[in-house]
């Protein structure tokens, strides 16, 4: 509901000067992959450019526009440091690595704005993520509880932190990684490995969704 969103927006700007400045001046970061070839090796941009590297990736991960609401400004910004909160929130860059950037999301945004403004900020996110846990005890009960800790660890650390989704993290993409947590206000972050449980996951995927033409052999599972 993009109208109800907006004038969500305007109530949350009238006592919030930094957020109402923010909308304003709809940032957008002007980046690409080979501006962070020279990062030093431990920093945001040195972590993100490792893993755009090894992925055959670039930055963008859906084509830049230019938005024409306050709304599709904070979905657009969102989706340019989703990287970016993998990295401050610890999330590999796998499977079971979303759960982190995901819940931080919860948690930061249900801090942040009125509860009915996060809820329609979280519309998208809500739709990607909550599936995994509707099949984590269906199809990988070995993972379930993981799953749950993880999501529980990022939201914890998106209640506690300050406003995530407004700083200008491209200009500091220098900066060590504890360091540049500590600048932006990212509290209780720690860096978790989820390679082991994202394997497993592809595994345990494989089986249960095979590609098209291929056979299902566990069906009656």
């Amino acid at each position: 509901d993009h109208e109800r969103i907006e004038a969500l927006f305007d109530e949350a700007r009238r006592d919030w000067p930094e957020f109402d400045k923010w909308l304003d001046e709809r940032w957008l970061a002007r980046l690409t992959r080979e501006d962070m070839k020279s990062c030093p090796e431990g920093s945001v941009g040195g972590i993100w450019y490792a893993q755009l590297v090894g992925a055959g990736m670039q930055v963008d991960i859906i084509p830049s526009f230019e938005p024409r609401s306050s709304f599709e400004y904070f979905f657009l910004r969102g989706v340019q440091i989703h990287d970016i909160m993998h990295i401050l929130s610890g999330g590999g860059f796998d499977g079971i690595g979303e759960i982190m950037p995901a819940f931080l999301k919860y948690g930061n945004l249900f801090r942040h704005f009125d509860a009915e403004l996060a809820g329609l900020l979280n519309v998208q996110n809500t739709l990607l993520t909550i599936p995994m846990f509707m099949r984590g005890p269906l199809h990988y009960p070995e993972l379930f509880t993981r799953m749950w800790d993880l999501a529980h660890y990022a939201m914890k650390v998106g209640e506690q932190s300050d406003a995530l989704f407004m700083p200008r993290y491209e200009e500091w993409l220098d900066l060590p990684l504890e360091e540049a947590r500590r600048k932006f206000g990212v509290r209780g972050a720690r860096t978790i490995d989820t390679s082991r449980e994202s394997d497993f996951w592809d595994e345990r995927v494989a089986r249960f969704d095979p590609l098209p033409g291929e056979p299902q052999a566990v069906a009656a599972e």
